[in-house]
């Protein structure tokens, strides 16, 4: 066997390595990307960021889902807190008008 038929290996590795580096440099950037966009995109529109995958139009549905349960759920606990004051008031209320016509 020559020189000639043997493979360069040190060429060979440091290509590899090259290849290597530009990979990782690029999905180094393309994390330090989706980092700063996140930072500034509400989440609903997170799938418009090359590489994020979902749907805008699915997470257009899922907020305003979650947003029409909160303000439901915000309404009833504000209704159940109503009542229960307005039970209390109204007890106090009957106290004090059976003492005073009683009294």
């Amino acid at each position: 066997m020559t020189n000639a038929q043997q493979p360069d290996l040190m060429a060979h590795t440091k290509d590899r390595m090259a290849e290597v580096a530009a990979a990782s440099a690029q999905n180094m950037a393309m994390r330090k990307f989706q980092s700063v966009a996140k930072s500034y995109l509400p989440k609903m529109l997170w799938p418009l960021i090359p590489g994020v995958g979902g749907s805008v139009t699915e997470n257009a549905k899922a907020g305003a889902s979650k947003w029409l349960w909160g303000a439901v759920s915000s309404a009833v606990i504000s209704l159940l807190f109503l009542v229960f004051f307005a039970m209390a008031f109204l007890g106090v209320g009957l106290v004090i008008v059976y003492a005073v016509v009683m009294g």
